[in-house]
C-alpha cells in the first residue's frame, strides 16, 4: 500500500481513519530529517498503512534523525452535496 500522507496532525483532513496499525519508526544516519521520513514511509508501507499521523522528529541534526508516529489506514470521507434548485423554469422563480 502506498503511504500518501505523513502529518503531525492527529488525522488527515478530508479522510477518516478506518484502521490503526500501531507505532511506526524510521531513522536515518547521514541523511537527516528527509532520510528519516523516507524510512518512516517505507516502514509504514510494510505494515499496510497509507498514512502516518501524529508524526514527531527527534535528533534534528544533519547526520542523524528519527521520525515516528501512528500508522493508520485512511479513506476519503464521502461528501454529500446539497440539492441545487432548478432555476430554469418559471415555477422556481
Amino acid at each position: 500500500m502506498d503511504t500518501k500522507f505523513v502529518t503531525t496532525l492527529p488525522n488527515v483532513v478530508g479522510y477518516e481513519i478506518v484502521e490503526s496499525k500501531g507505532f511506526i519508526f524510521g531513522e536515518a544516519i547521514f541523511n537527516g530529517v528527509k532520510g528519516a521520513i523516507k524510512e518512516l514511509k517505507k516502514e509504514a508501507e510494510k505494515q499496510g498503512c497509507n498514512a502516518v499521523v501524529n508524526v514527531r522528529i527527534a535528533g534534528e541534526a544533519a547526520t542523524y534523525a528519527a521520525a515516528y508516529g501512528d500508522g493508520v489506514v485512511v479513506r476519503p470521507v464521502p461528501v454529500e452535496l446539497p440539492e441545487v434548485p432548478d432555476f430554469t423554469t418559471p415555477d422556481n422563480l
